[in-house]
Order: C-alpha cells, then structure tokens, then sequence
C-alpha cells in the first residue's frame, strides 16, 4: 500500500513531466551567440603525428623538452600556426621529407597561445611537414599545461 507522501511524489513528477512538455514552456527565447574561437587554430594545416621528449627536474621545477610534429597542409600558407603556453623556444625547423626550409620568422601572440611559423615560400598544399621545436619551461603550479603537484602520506609531502 502506498503512503501520502509516495502518492504525492508520484503526482508532482507527473505534473513537472506533464509541464515540461508542453510547447509553451520550452525555452524559445534564449539568445544564442557565437562563442570566440578566435583561439582555435586555422584548418589549413591538420596535426598527423605527435613525437613527444618531456625531461624535467624536479629540484628546480624546470623541464627541457623537444617535439616533432608531423602535420598535413591542406590549403596552400605562408604560415603555420601551432598552440604554445610559457615555453622559452630555443629553436624551430621545419622539413618536408629530408629537406629543411628556410624560416623567416616565428613570433609569439600571448593572448591567443598561438606560435606562428613563417617561411619565404609557401607550405603546400597536400604535403607532410615535420615541424621540431626545442624548448624549456618551468612546471607550473596553477594546474596548467606540464604542472607539478604533490601529495601527502603520513607526516610527509612528496
């Protein structure tokens, strides 16, 4: 047998179901907007491959690393633009097969995180580039990107 209170619970999810149904009750005057994906990157060029060499030191919460990235261009560029956060970039090359291309310039827009990579001919359109950068960084501590943390266990951090 059922309690009151069941019976009640019972009608008010009916009623809640019942009210949520109905056309007039769906929320038609929401404003969509655009989001900004002015940080998104270009889809002229898609990432294939991700070669990795993370190196840290834990006594100066400093880390080298290197990074091969195979990407496809898919539109004919100047430039290619990759994601970067606090890394001290010592050097970039850029090759197509075993033949290394000449780049101009590459410079750092800190607002978007963007790294763009310029040459003084264009990047191809259906070609493979391998893109090696070598940098240092310092392990964060604000959770983001290559972040130290610690933990405790008994009367000791590590």
């Amino acid at each position: 047998m059922r309690t009151r209170k069941d019976i009640l619970c019972l009608l008010l999810l009916i009623v809640t179901t019942v009210a949520a149904m109905r056309p007039d009750s769906r929320l038609e005057d929401i404003q969509v907007t655009d989001a900004d994906t002015s940080y998104r990157l270009p889809k002229n060029v898609r990432p294939l491959s991700y070669d990795v060499y993370l190196k840290p030191d834990f006594k100066t919460f400093t880390f080298e690393g290197d990074v091969k990235i195979t990407v496809e261009v898919l539109e004919d560029t100047s430039e290619i633009i990759l994601h970067t956060n606090k890394q001290n970039i010592s050097l970039i090359t850029v090759s197509e097969t075993d033949t290394e291309l000449n780049i101009t310039e590459a410079n750092i827009d800190y607002d978007k995180h963007f790294l763009i990579i310029n040459s003084t001919s264009n990047f191809s359109a259906d070609t493979e580039y391998t893109i090696s950068i070598t940098f240092t960084a310092t392990l964060s501590e604000d959770m983001i990107g290559f972040y130290r943390s610690s933990y405790s266990t008994g009367n000791e951090t590590r």
